[in-house]
């Protein structure tokens, strides 16, 4: 009886419930799973981004190949040859005036009601090449500002950048555009602080600081009367 009695004051021990073990290998399922779907994100997102770095490398690479461009960057080589880099800024200027002041008098005789005005002969033509100047100097100035703000956010890396359109090219670039830049800011008394920032952001990007070789031209053409800014 004693015996019996202690038997039944034993604690008994309770079988392990099946269902507790079935809850946690379902929350590590789900934990897994939750680690998949991040890792997966992550990878999609970096797909993403390389693809869509590729495809604004391309951009930038088919732009400095077009027409426009390489003609841009013609007209400016030759012009510089042609005038050697100390008369290149001063004869740009020139140039750009010539140009402005056809405009300014193709203006005044249409409002007249005057047919057939315009500069003659050789002053026709100088003028002509004042404006594609102008305009070939502000393409390039274009294209590498494009280039700056696609660094910015992070469209294209600046190993991108290195590779193409690379330090020789934005050096030569530089070279071409900083002296035409300084003496339009000069004879128009305009701060030109675009053009300036976009070419200290190249300088930046690809080292241009300390290589003697990068400087540009010294030309600078003096002060003349004073034009509209906008002209600049």
């Amino acid at each position: 009886h004693v015996l019996a009695q202690a038997s039944r004051n034993r604690p008994s021990r309770t079988s392990p419930d099946p269902c507790g073990g079935m809850i946690k290998y379902t929350e590590l399922v789900a934990i897994l799973v939750s680690i998949c779907s991040v890792v997966s994100s992550a990878l999609y997102t970096y797909v993403y981004v390389r693809g869509q770095s590729v495809s604004f490398f391309n951009e930038i690479h088919s732009e400095f190949a077009s027409y426009d461009m390489m003609d841009a960057f013609n007209i400016l080589e030759s012009f510089r040859a042609a005038t050697g880099p100390e008369q290149y800024a001063e004869e740009y200027i020139r140039l750009k005036m010539l140009w402005l002041g056809e405009l300014r008098y193709r203006d005044t005789a249409s409002g007249a009601g005057k047919v057939g005005f315009g500069l003659c002969g050789v002053c026709s033509s100088e003028a002509e090449l004042g404006q594609r100047l102008d305009a070939s100097r502000r393409r390039v100035i274009h294209y590498l500002g494009k280039l700056l703000m696609f660094k910015r956010m992070s469209y294209i890396t600046q190993g991108m950048l290195d590779e193409f359109p690379g330090r020789p090219r934005m050096a030569h670039a530089v070279s071409l555009l900083q002296p035409l830049v300084e003496v339009t800011s000069t004879t128009y008394r305009a701060h030109m602080e675009d053009h300036r920032q976009v070419i200290a952001g190249v300088r930046e990007a690809f080292h241009l600081h300390d290589d003697p070789s990068d400087a540009p031209a010294s030309a600078m053409a003096p002060a003349r009367d004073p034009a509209a800014t906008a002209a600049a």
